[in-house]
Protein backbone atom coordinates (compact mmCIF):
# COMPACT_ATOMS: atom_id res chain seq x y z
CA UNK A 1 0.00 0.00 0.00
CA UNK A 2 1.31 3.69 -1.00
CA UNK A 3 2.23 5.96 1.76
CA UNK A 4 1.06 9.33 1.24
CA UNK A 5 1.97 12.38 3.79
CA UNK A 6 1.08 15.87 3.52
CA UNK A 7 3.15 18.03 4.96
CA UNK A 8 1.39 21.58 5.64
CA UNK A 9 3.73 24.70 6.59
CA UNK A 10 5.97 27.67 5.96
CA UNK A 11 8.64 26.68 3.40
CA UNK A 12 11.82 28.56 1.72
CA UNK A 13 13.44 27.32 -1.05
CA UNK A 14 16.47 28.80 -3.95
CA UNK A 15 15.43 28.66 -7.43
CA UNK A 16 19.05 30.18 -7.64
CA UNK A 17 22.28 30.90 -6.05
CA UNK A 18 20.61 34.30 -6.23
CA UNK A 19 17.35 34.00 -5.48
CA UNK A 20 15.74 32.81 -2.31
CA UNK A 21 11.81 32.16 -2.18
CA UNK A 22 9.47 32.31 0.54
CA UNK A 23 5.98 30.70 0.98
CA UNK A 24 3.77 31.58 4.23
CA UNK A 25 2.24 28.07 3.83
CA UNK A 26 2.29 25.78 1.61
CA UNK A 27 1.18 21.73 1.67
CA UNK A 28 3.58 19.10 0.17
CA UNK A 29 2.38 15.44 -0.93
CA UNK A 30 4.47 12.72 -0.20
CA UNK A 31 4.16 9.49 -1.89
CA UNK A 32 6.29 6.83 -0.80
CA UNK A 33 9.04 9.20 -0.68
CA UNK A 34 8.98 11.37 -3.04
CA UNK A 35 7.10 14.83 -3.79
CA UNK A 36 4.15 14.62 -5.91
CA UNK A 37 2.30 17.83 -5.34
CA UNK A 38 2.30 21.03 -4.07
CA UNK A 39 -0.10 22.83 -3.32
CA UNK A 40 1.10 26.63 -2.97
CA UNK A 41 -1.44 28.32 -1.11
CA UNK A 42 -1.47 25.48 1.62
CA UNK A 43 -5.24 24.41 0.72
CA UNK A 44 -5.31 21.03 0.50
CA UNK A 45 -8.32 21.24 -2.27
CA UNK A 46 -5.56 21.89 -4.76
CA UNK A 47 -3.32 18.85 -4.38
CA UNK A 48 -4.87 17.21 -7.44
CA UNK A 49 -2.08 14.13 -7.91
CA UNK A 50 -3.65 12.50 -4.73
CA UNK A 51 -6.51 11.23 -2.92
CA UNK A 52 -6.38 13.87 -0.02
CA UNK A 53 -8.55 11.94 2.18
CA UNK A 54 -6.24 8.35 2.16
CA UNK A 55 -3.14 10.36 2.85
CA UNK A 56 -1.90 11.29 6.43
CA UNK A 57 -1.32 15.26 6.99
CA UNK A 58 1.48 16.98 9.29
CA UNK A 59 1.17 20.05 10.19
CA UNK A 60 4.45 21.77 11.47
CA UNK A 61 4.06 23.62 14.81
CA UNK A 62 5.01 27.12 15.04
CA UNK A 63 8.71 28.28 14.33
CA UNK A 64 9.04 24.87 11.89
CA UNK A 65 9.55 25.40 7.99
CA UNK A 66 10.18 23.29 5.24
CA UNK A 67 13.45 23.39 3.45
CA UNK A 68 15.46 21.64 0.43
CA UNK A 69 18.03 19.09 1.99
CA UNK A 70 21.93 20.25 2.41
CA UNK A 71 24.55 18.66 0.59
CA UNK A 72 27.70 18.59 2.53
CA UNK A 73 30.34 18.31 -0.45
CA UNK A 74 33.04 16.90 1.79
CA UNK A 75 33.32 15.29 5.18
CA UNK A 76 35.57 12.79 6.67
CA UNK A 77 33.71 11.09 8.74
CA UNK A 78 36.54 9.64 10.78
CA UNK A 79 37.80 12.68 12.29
CA UNK A 80 33.83 12.87 13.55
CA UNK A 81 35.01 12.23 17.66
CA UNK A 82 38.41 15.08 16.79
CA UNK A 83 35.39 17.91 15.85
CA UNK A 84 37.03 20.92 17.49
CA UNK A 85 40.31 19.79 17.77
CA UNK A 86 43.67 20.76 16.17
CA UNK A 87 43.31 24.65 15.25
CA UNK A 88 46.39 25.32 16.71
CA UNK A 89 48.73 22.94 13.79
CA UNK A 90 49.16 23.65 9.85
CA UNK A 91 47.76 20.70 7.55
CA UNK A 92 50.50 18.24 7.75
CA UNK A 93 51.26 18.25 11.61
CA UNK A 94 47.45 18.21 12.35
CA UNK A 95 47.28 14.97 10.53
CA UNK A 96 50.51 13.31 12.61
CA UNK A 97 49.46 14.65 15.51
CA UNK A 98 45.38 14.50 15.65
CA UNK A 99 44.46 12.91 12.89
CA UNK A 100 46.15 9.77 11.06
CA UNK A 101 46.24 8.16 14.79
CA UNK A 102 42.85 8.67 15.23
CA UNK A 103 41.80 7.29 11.61
CA UNK A 104 44.10 4.07 12.36
CA UNK A 105 41.73 2.81 15.10
CA UNK A 106 38.52 2.14 12.00
CA UNK A 107 40.44 -1.34 11.44
CA UNK A 108 37.79 -2.09 14.25
CA UNK A 109 34.98 -2.44 13.08
CA UNK A 110 33.29 -2.17 15.88
CA UNK A 111 34.55 1.19 16.90
CA UNK A 112 33.73 2.03 13.08
CA UNK A 113 29.87 1.10 13.59
CA UNK A 114 29.20 2.84 16.20
CA UNK A 115 30.68 6.43 15.07
CA UNK A 116 30.12 6.16 11.64
CA UNK A 117 26.42 5.44 12.68
CA UNK A 118 26.73 8.84 15.15
CA UNK A 119 27.70 10.86 11.86
CA UNK A 120 24.95 9.62 9.77
CA UNK A 121 22.39 10.29 12.42
CA UNK A 122 24.08 13.70 13.17
CA UNK A 123 24.19 14.96 9.74
CA UNK A 124 21.11 14.10 9.00
CA UNK A 125 19.58 15.67 12.15
CA UNK A 126 21.03 18.81 11.01
CA UNK A 127 19.11 18.46 7.29
CA UNK A 128 22.35 17.14 5.30
CA UNK A 129 20.44 15.04 3.05
CA UNK A 130 23.43 14.01 1.07
CA UNK A 131 26.94 13.85 2.03
CA UNK A 132 30.32 13.29 0.14
CA UNK A 133 32.54 11.22 2.75
CA UNK A 134 35.95 10.48 3.47
CA UNK A 135 36.13 6.95 5.10
CA UNK A 136 39.85 5.34 5.83
CA UNK A 137 42.52 3.43 4.70
CA UNK A 138 40.22 0.32 6.00
CA UNK A 139 38.02 -1.40 2.95
CA UNK A 140 35.50 -2.69 5.61
CA UNK A 141 34.67 -0.32 8.21
CA UNK A 142 34.37 2.12 4.86
CA UNK A 143 32.18 0.14 3.20
CA UNK A 144 30.35 -0.32 6.77
CA UNK A 145 29.97 4.16 6.40
CA UNK A 146 28.23 3.13 2.74
CA UNK A 147 26.08 0.64 4.45
CA UNK A 148 24.70 2.73 7.12
CA UNK A 149 24.18 5.50 4.98
CA UNK A 150 22.37 3.27 2.70
CA UNK A 151 20.04 1.81 5.83
CA UNK A 152 19.05 5.64 6.97
CA UNK A 153 18.32 7.16 3.62
CA UNK A 154 21.02 9.93 3.36
CA UNK A 155 21.94 10.20 -0.54
CA UNK A 156 25.87 9.55 -0.27
CA UNK A 157 29.37 9.45 -2.07
CA UNK A 158 31.30 7.46 -0.29
CA UNK A 159 35.05 6.94 -0.55
CA UNK A 160 37.92 4.23 0.78
CA UNK A 161 41.01 6.62 1.46
CA UNK A 162 44.23 5.56 -0.52
CA UNK A 163 47.53 5.82 0.98
CA UNK A 164 50.94 4.06 -0.23
CA UNK A 165 53.49 6.56 1.45
CA UNK A 166 54.34 9.56 3.93
CA UNK A 167 52.29 8.08 6.79
CA UNK A 168 52.55 5.97 9.74
CA UNK A 169 53.76 2.51 9.90
CA UNK A 170 51.06 1.23 11.35
CA UNK A 171 48.63 3.50 9.05
CA UNK A 172 49.92 2.73 5.00
CA UNK A 173 49.00 0.42 2.32
CA UNK A 174 51.08 -1.41 -0.10
CA UNK A 175 50.00 -0.34 -3.58
CA UNK A 176 49.05 -3.80 -4.85
CA UNK A 177 47.03 -3.85 -1.62
CA UNK A 178 45.37 -0.49 -1.95
CA UNK A 179 43.90 -1.11 -5.80
CA UNK A 180 42.67 -4.57 -4.59
CA UNK A 181 40.72 -2.50 -1.75
CA UNK A 182 39.85 -0.16 -3.26
CA UNK A 183 38.33 -2.59 -6.42
CA UNK A 184 36.48 -4.29 -3.75
CA UNK A 185 35.28 -1.72 -2.12
CA UNK A 186 33.79 -0.26 -5.48
CA UNK A 187 31.95 -3.41 -6.54
CA UNK A 188 30.63 -4.11 -3.06
CA UNK A 189 29.14 -0.49 -2.99
CA UNK A 190 28.01 -1.00 -6.39
CA UNK A 191 26.08 -4.23 -5.04
CA UNK A 192 23.72 -2.40 -2.63
CA UNK A 193 21.62 -1.80 -5.58
CA UNK A 194 20.74 1.77 -3.92
CA UNK A 195 20.91 4.47 -6.43
CA UNK A 196 21.39 7.11 -3.34
CA UNK A 197 24.48 5.87 -2.69
CA UNK A 198 27.18 5.76 -4.76
CA UNK A 199 31.51 4.44 -4.40
CA UNK A 200 34.38 7.55 -4.87
CA UNK A 201 37.80 7.02 -5.67
CA UNK A 202 39.81 8.92 -3.16
CA UNK A 203 43.27 8.99 -2.99
CA UNK A 204 44.07 11.17 0.28
CA UNK A 205 46.47 13.56 -1.75
CA UNK A 206 49.18 13.63 -3.67
CA UNK A 207 51.85 13.60 -0.52
CA UNK A 208 50.11 10.25 0.47
CA UNK A 209 50.55 8.54 -3.13
CA UNK A 210 52.95 8.08 -5.42
CA UNK A 211 52.01 7.95 -9.39
CA UNK A 212 51.68 4.37 -9.56
CA UNK A 213 48.92 4.39 -7.23
CA UNK A 214 47.61 7.77 -8.66
CA UNK A 215 47.60 6.04 -12.32
CA UNK A 216 46.07 2.79 -10.86
CA UNK A 217 42.89 4.62 -9.46
CA UNK A 218 42.33 6.88 -12.39
CA UNK A 219 42.29 3.36 -14.20
CA UNK A 220 39.61 1.91 -11.54
CA UNK A 221 37.63 5.26 -11.79
CA UNK A 222 37.23 4.70 -15.22
CA UNK A 223 36.78 1.23 -15.58
CA UNK A 224 33.97 1.44 -13.35
CA UNK A 225 32.52 4.99 -14.11
CA UNK A 226 32.78 6.67 -10.06
CA UNK A 227 33.32 9.74 -8.57
CA UNK A 228 36.64 10.84 -7.36
CA UNK A 229 37.44 13.37 -4.40
CA UNK A 230 40.95 14.20 -3.36
CA UNK A 231 42.50 17.50 -1.76
CA UNK A 232 44.88 19.76 -3.57
CA UNK A 233 46.76 22.99 -2.33
CA UNK A 234 45.54 23.47 1.75
CA UNK A 235 49.11 24.85 2.76
CA UNK A 236 52.18 25.85 2.04
CA UNK A 237 54.32 23.39 3.54
CA UNK A 238 52.18 20.58 1.40
CA UNK A 239 52.53 22.52 -2.00
CA UNK A 240 56.19 22.40 -1.20
CA UNK A 241 56.50 18.80 -0.22
CA UNK A 242 54.85 17.56 -3.01
CA UNK A 243 56.49 19.13 -5.87
CA UNK A 244 59.71 17.92 -3.77
CA UNK A 245 58.38 14.54 -4.59
CA UNK A 246 56.82 14.80 -8.03
CA UNK A 247 60.05 17.48 -9.80
CA UNK A 248 59.24 15.60 -13.01
CA UNK A 249 55.03 17.21 -13.19
CA UNK A 250 54.65 21.09 -14.23
CA UNK A 251 52.91 21.77 -11.33
CA UNK A 252 50.46 19.96 -8.09
CA UNK A 253 46.98 19.99 -10.92
CA UNK A 254 49.66 17.86 -13.52
CA UNK A 255 50.08 15.41 -11.27
CA UNK A 256 46.08 14.34 -11.24
CA UNK A 257 45.73 15.19 -14.38
CA UNK A 258 48.43 12.63 -16.11
CA UNK A 259 47.43 10.14 -13.52
CA UNK A 260 44.15 10.31 -14.78
CA UNK A 261 42.16 11.65 -11.99
CA UNK A 262 41.04 15.24 -13.22
CA UNK A 263 38.09 13.94 -15.35
CA UNK A 264 34.60 15.33 -15.67
CA UNK A 265 33.60 12.57 -12.63
CA UNK A 266 35.76 14.87 -9.73
CA UNK A 267 32.81 15.83 -7.66
CA UNK A 268 34.95 18.01 -5.30
CA UNK A 269 38.75 19.43 -4.67
CA UNK A 270 39.74 21.22 -1.98
CA UNK A 271 41.66 24.12 -2.35
CA UNK A 272 42.58 27.15 -0.54
CA UNK A 273 44.99 29.46 -2.97
CA UNK A 274 45.99 30.01 -6.51
CA UNK A 275 43.54 31.28 -8.38
CA UNK A 276 45.39 30.55 -11.29
CA UNK A 277 45.61 26.91 -10.76
CA UNK A 278 42.28 27.01 -10.29
CA UNK A 279 41.96 28.23 -14.09
CA UNK A 280 43.46 25.40 -15.33
CA UNK A 281 41.95 23.10 -13.81
CA UNK A 282 38.54 24.43 -14.95
CA UNK A 283 39.77 24.99 -18.48
CA UNK A 284 41.46 21.47 -18.95
CA UNK A 285 38.05 19.52 -17.51
CA UNK A 286 34.81 20.61 -15.74
CA UNK A 287 34.77 19.43 -12.28
CA UNK A 288 32.86 20.88 -9.24
CA UNK A 289 35.67 22.23 -6.49
CA UNK A 290 35.52 23.54 -3.00
CA UNK A 291 36.90 26.83 -2.06
CA UNK A 292 37.21 28.43 1.02
CA UNK A 293 37.13 31.41 0.53
CA UNK A 294 38.80 33.25 3.68
CA UNK A 295 40.06 30.72 6.25
CA UNK A 296 41.18 26.80 6.33
CA UNK A 297 42.67 25.91 9.65
CA UNK A 298 45.20 28.39 10.36
CA UNK A 299 45.73 29.19 6.98
CA UNK A 300 44.54 33.01 6.30
CA UNK A 301 43.94 32.80 2.26
CA UNK A 302 44.92 35.74 0.27
CA UNK A 303 47.35 36.54 2.35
Amino acid sequence: MDEINIFVGPAVHSETPEKITCFPKVAIAVKDGKIVDIAKDGDLKNLNQINVSKAKVINLDKGQFLCPGFLDIHLHAPQYPNIGLGYDKPLLEWLRLYTWPLEMRYGDVDFAKQVYENVVKSTLRCGTTTACYYGTIHEESSFILAEIASRFGQRAIVGKVNMNQNSFPEYIETTEASLADTKQFIEKVKALNNPLVEPAVTPRFAVSCNFDLLKGLGELAKKYNTYIQTHICESKGEITYTEELFPEFKNYTDIYHKSGLLTNKVNKFVITLLIELLVVIIVIVKIYILIFKDHFGTWCLSK
